[in-house]
């Protein structure tokens, strides 16, 4: 039991800890330009009461985890109860706080912001942090995007107006954790038409390009054909079978092994076989095809 609290308290302050340096003059202007709003030096400035309230909670959560685990450590059974409530006490507060730092933000009356983009701050805020907290986790990330847990949009991608910056809305969607621990083959049919008359490959096909792209890894989606280019592989919707499904292509030819770099990767492919240009995999639902490359012409 003393395990999972520990773990718990350490957890909730790693979520919440970035807010500690983020919420300081420096810093505040950027994090609040990642959730879609341009804040000048001076308007931080006038947001110091809210902003030092959230930045005294995360101190206070700190040391409160700090003292958590000394007293776990020592079995005092009364001791861990008083802190765990104050670690738990100080992780609502901060959260609690992001709406007084909503409240100080819409009393700026910031140019182009809506009553409604306002309304969104500790959602953003929130949402922003958890992203943020699980990007620490290789691969889990890109793993709840493909779930449909996590949803990531770039907005205001191109505008010319500097009151609207560029910055990607995360939104979380638990709620369908349910739905795929109780039918995960209609959830994915809702999220991607998979074994559905009516998939073309698109709804994956999209994922898969913003899922890939950033994680930095090179990737081309036509959604005309629809196609999806992975360099290595290339995916394309198999409509003329029942029922329809994905033919997987070899774009180059796959001998034992072989490494992929680029800037911010390098991924290395290891098979015992020799698969050649051509070979096609095709994956429906009820099934895997393997279909060699057509014969050369005598």
């Amino acid at each position: 039991m003393e395990g999972t609290i520990e773990i718990l308290a350490q957890e909730l302050t790693k979520l919440l800890q970035p807010l500690k340096d983020d919420l300081t003059p420096h810093r505040a202007q950027f994090l609040f330009a990642e959730l879609g709003f341009n804040i000048s030096e001076a308007q931080v400035t006038s947001l110091a009461t809210p902003f030092n309230a959230s930045i005294n909670s995360v101190q206070d959560l700190i040391s409160h985890t700090q003292e958590l685990i000394v007293v776990i450590q020592a079995e005092d059974e009364g001791a861990i109860i008083e802190k765990g409530i104050l670690v738990i006490t100080d992780a609502k507060v901060t959260i609690e706080g992001f709406i007084g730092i909503k409240n100080g933000i819409h009393g700026l009356g910031l140019a182009g912001v809506t009553t409604q983009m306002i309304s969104e701050i500790p959602e953003r805020l929130f949402n922003y942090l958890f992203v943020r907290y699980l990007d620490r986790f290789q691969g889990v990330t890109p793993t709840l995007s493909l779930l449909g847990i996590i949803d990531q949009v770039e907005e205001n991608v191109g505008l010319a107006d500097p009151n609207k910056p560029p910055f990607t809305r995360s939104t979380l969607n638990f709620s369908i954790i349910k739905d795929w621990l109780s039918d995960p083959e209609e959830t994915l049919k809702s999220l991607y038409k998979w074994n559905d008359n009516t998939f073309d490959g698109r709804d994956l096909f999209a994922k898969l390009e913003d899922v890939l792209s950033r994680q930095g890894l090179p990737v081309i989606y036509d959604p005309v054909e629809p196609r999806l280019d992975m360099i290595v592989v290339e995916l394309t919707a198999k409509t003329d079978v029942s029922p329809k499904g994905i033919a997987i292509q070899l774009n180059n030819e796959w001998d034992t092994n072989f490494t992929l770099s680029g800037d911010n990767y390098d991924l290395l492919f290891d098979v015992d076989a020799q698969i050649p240009i051509g070979a096609e995999l095709i994956v429906q639902p009820n099934g895997l095809t393997f279909t060699p490359p057509p014969a050369a012409p005598n």
